[in-house]
């Protein structure tokens, strides 16, 4: 059974969004249970995107005309397969594909994207009318940032248009991008968010296991800890919150417990930077620091960030491995990054 919460709705068109064949009917009229059911995933911070078999300059028209082509990240309107416009989408957004959903009338077209996707969850159009009351599209908490997260998206196209157009290296891409991160101690506004990023980051979560708003809540009035939330934005705009940390301190060392940061901002190396920071922090201070790590199947890749930050394996007990940090007692930021801390 399903269970992930779904991060991403792909719809098709004819007969979906749309009552009537657009390359076939004289015209066609956009469903107002459609039409709600994407404003309402919007609102709540699921992504929408479209693969659809047919002409991209018609779709496009019709969907500008019903002031819908907004609400929709990467869309794939070409005559290839939906399992392979699904595969796309997954790969531009980089969330995985097991928290993907797809929308057809088509039950050829749901069987095509079960055999070659059998981690998309499928609904028909005749379930159109209860999804918004399924599990898997009803987050625990909608943040500020999960709002605001479909024009974040948008956002990172125009980012990438840019940076594939741009003539020189990726550093001196980077370097004309003003970085800013800002390193912040969790407020009672920001734990939405902090749990938020914690229930839904796999893939960039050295913890391999999320924390509740309790739990969270708990470590940020605890002193031997510290959770901080990590803010982005550069010269397009804000990235939002992107990252989590938490730290156990004591006397002569300091364990990251978790460290966490957004899928979105991976190409940007900000794990690997953000672990500069805090081994900085701790060369400062005159600490050893510590790092615990639990591997998932998805979570290798911030493995392979600590070990190219100067960590080494120390030992570990379980699942969990153990790291501590051997790398330059004086590690630096890249220079494209400006790092504040609050």
């Amino acid at each position: 059974m399903k269970s992930n919460k779904i991060k991403c709705v792909v719809w098709d068109l004819d007969n979906t969004i749309w009552n009537g064949i657009l390359l076939e009917d004289k015209e066609v009229s956009v469903s107002e249970n459609a039409l709600m059911i994407i404003k309402e995933l919007d609102r709540r911070g699921i992504l929408n995107s479209i693969a659809s078999k047919n002409e991209i300059t018609l779709a496009k028209q019709e969907l500008r005309k019903n002031g819908l082509w907004d609400y929709f990240v990467y869309p794939q309107i070409n005559w290839s397969a939906k399992s392979n416009s699904i595969q796309k989408i997954a790969e531009m957004l980089n969330i995985g594909i097991d928290t993907f959903a797809f929308v057809d009338d088509q039950k050829f077209e749901l069987d095509e994207v079960h055999s070659n996707c059998p981690e998309v969850k499928l609904i028909s159009t005749d379930e159109m009318d209860t999804m918004l009351d399924m599990e898997v599209f009803i987050p625990e908490y909608i943040s500020i940032d999960a709002c605001m997260r479909r024009k974040m998206y948008q956002t990172d196209v125009l980012r990438k248009v840019d940076e594939e157009a741009y003539q020189g290296t990726k550093e001196e891409f980077l370097q004309t991008l003003n970085i800013t991160l800002e390193v912040s101690m969790v407020k009672r506004d920001d734990l939405v968010r902090v749990e938020e990023l914690v229930q839904r980051t796999n893939q960039m979560n050295t913890a391999g296991y999320s924390f509740s708003h309790e739990e969270l809540e708990n470590f940020s009035n605890n002193s031997n800890y510290r959770l901080f939330v990590v803010d982005m934005k550069d010269i397009y705009g804000t990235y939002g919150k992107i990252g989590v940390i938490l730290l156990h301190i004591d006397e002569k060392a300091w364990t990251i417990k978790l460290l966490i940061t957004s899928c979105r901002v991976m190409s940007r190396g900000i794990g690997g930077v953000l672990m500069r920071y805090l081994t900085q922090m701790a060369c400062n201070s005159g600490v050893q620091l510590f790092a615990e790590f639990k591997a998932n199947d998805k979570n290798r890749i911030m493995y392979m960030t600590y070990k190219m930050a100067g960590f080494v394996e120390k030992g570990g007990e379980g699942e969990r491995i153990v790291l501590e940090y051997k790398g330059n007692k004086n590690p630096t930021i890249p220079n494209y990054i400006k790092l504040i801390s609050v």
